[in-house]
């Protein structure tokens, strides 16, 4: 097993190229649309598939990053427990607080 990294396929080329604010995102949209007029609309509809996958990318990141901050908070002690869990939990407490 080699600890390489794999080379970069064309899918992978096309998802790192610079959106439209990016510095240099000019000079590529400039190159890629000196073509016929064909050429110009299978590139616009392949930078907009690219910048919806790069959005869904961005939206994936922040739902992932807001699962970590839920995860890294306080527990709440049987906060998210239900059916036989919160029964026991409730039986427990029951029997602790008749002993003090």
């Amino acid at each position: 097993m080699s600890t390489e990294p794999e080379p970069a396929s064309e899918d992978t080329a096309e998802t790192v190229e610079p959106g439209p604010g990016a510095p240099g995102a000019e000079d590529t949209a400039t190159a890629e649309t000196g073509g016929e007029g064909g050429d110009a609309a299978a590139t616009a509809a392949q930078v907009s598939e690219t910048e919806a996958e790069l959005a869904a990318q961005r939206v994936e990141r922040e739902r992932i990053e807001r699962r970590k901050a839920e995860k890294q908070g306080p527990i709440e002690a049987g906060g998210k427990l239900s059916g036989t869990a919160a029964d026991l939990l409730a039986a427990v407490r029951a029997v602790e607080g008749g002993e003090k």
